[in-house]
């Protein structure tokens, strides 16, 4: 009920907001950067968006979420007058573009909002200025969904049941061995090697999956790294995990092995975008989609909702706080939906579930031809789940752990001897941040 009644004051004040900028004399421009091309939802928001206020105009700006496309961010923003909006991805880049003061505050805005930012969107997190000193900077409008996508026709003829609303890596790990048969492979963690063991550990501990009591690193410390590495080499020996090596000299995405029919099930957080892609991803059976495996039965899962990647800023060059205001928060909650279509989550808690799958898949109708739509709402869009949050944010460090990772499955280094290098590399990154901060 509390959740409706926030809804409803949430939509009045944007249409007392509406009233007062729908009456500009003149058109206003506001240029906005993002990563996500046209096609991927962001026309959609900014032609909703610029229906609802006819005097302001909003200018994409596609730049790539790379190291040469965020440079290009970094010039522009060190610039000035250049950007009025932008969707900043990664707690680390975005906290570095804050201390460098180049985001409003957004902290009076907030408050004159008056929402509860945990009960709208999950979370709550604050960045520091160059003065060291905490504010708003962003709204949280981006996130990862983590979970398992299942070939249902694979899984039905393994005969394992219904999906479950919540299972062990243990019960995975059965399932997929279940579902291996003639060359192909029951499942998998993240089919293109990504960093997902440092997932298992992120489920369990629910944030600051990186750091000891003493903010040094918890590589060495936290024995589920390395358990969870261990995992993933066992599974792919024993022939029942898609194999890191595999993905590499094949140069397969992350979705085509699944998509393929070369494994059945496996870890992912944006399969939706390539399963409704029928046109580049035919395929002949459905997707179901059960939740992040936990370590034990009954443990909470802090994978259980989506885990913040973005959040949308005003540049502090921006002349036009006000108009650029009412697009960050119709972008957060009537208009967060858009995002879906570039394969990330929203974050809005009170998001209409069938409203999302008719707008990524075309229709429910459609949508019913392709995947579980109840797993789906379920488990992929569980707005307002449990989330990963971290507290310690850009001390650096673990941007190294792919590195590692990829030196480990390749055969480059023992786990320990990988395990060891990389604590020490974080350790010195965090050393360098506290001094700094000092």
């Amino acid at each position: 009920m509390f959740k409706r009644f926030l809804s409803l004051l949430v939509a009045l004040a944007m249409v007392m907001s509406f009233a007062a900028i729908a009456t500009a004399e003149e058109p206003i421009t506001l240029h906005f950067v993002t990563a996500y091309a046209a096609n991927y939802g962001m026309q959609d928001l900014i032609n909703d968006f610029e229906a609802m206020y006819p005097n302001v105009k909003i200018e994409l700006d596609v730049q790539n979420n790379s190291t040469d496309g965020n440079q290009a961010v970094d010039n522009m923003l060190m610039a000035g007058n250049i950007i009025d909006l932008q969707l900043a991805y990664g707690l680390d880049k975005t906290s570095v573009r804050c201390e460098s003061d180049f985001y409003a505050e957004l902290d009076d805005a907030i408050a004159e909002w008056g929402i509860d930012l945990t009960e709208t969107f999950g979370t709550d997190i604050k960045f520091r200025n160059s003065d060291g000193e905490e504010h708003y900077f962003g709204i949280p409008v981006d996130a990862l969904q983590w979970y398992v996508a299942v070939n249902m026709t694979e899984w039905e003829a393994a005969g394992l049941g219904e999906l479950p609303t919540a299972w062990t890596w243990d019960e995975y790990i059965a399932a997929c061995r279940a579902m291996t048969h003639d060359g192909i492979y029951g499942g998998g963690d993240n089919l293109d090697g990504g960093a997902n063991w440092v997932n298992h550990v992120r489920q369990v501990v629910g944030g600051d999956a990186f750091y000891n009591e003493e903010g040094f690193s918890a590589i060495l410390t936290n024995p589920l790294f390395k358990e969870a590495l261990q995992m993933k080499a066992d599974c792919e020996a024993e022939g029942i995990w898609f194999p890191f090596t595999e993905s590499r000299v094949s140069g397969s995405t992350n979705c085509d092995p699944f998509l393929q029919h070369r494994v059945n099930s496996y870890v992912t957080c944006n399969i939706w975008r390539f399963i409704s892609n029928t046109a580049q991803y035919p395929i002949d059976f459905k997707v179901g989609f059960v939740p992040y495996p936990t370590q034990e039965a009954g443990q909470t899962n802090y994978l259980d909702g989506p885990n913040v990647y973005g959040f949308m800023t005003i540049t502090k060059d921006c002349e036009h706080f006000d108009e650029a205001w009412e697009f960050v928060k119709y972008f957060a909650t009537e208009g967060n939906y858009h995002i879906l279509k570039a394969g990330h989550m929203g974050m809005y808690a009170d998001a209409d579930k069938d409203e999302v799958v008719s707008y990524v898949f075309g229709s429910m109708e459609d949508a019913a031809k392709l995947i579980d739509i109840e797993s789906f709402e379920r488990v992929v869009l569980n707005f307002g789940g449990l989330t990963y949050e971290d507290t310690i944010i850009g001390m650096g460090g673990n941007t190294s752990v792919s590195t590692y990772q990829l030196s480990i499955l390749g055969g480059n280094m023992t786990i320990d001897e990988g395990m060891a290098e990389l604590e020490q590399v974080i350790n010195q990154a965090i050393q360098e941040k506290m001094d700094e901060l000092e």
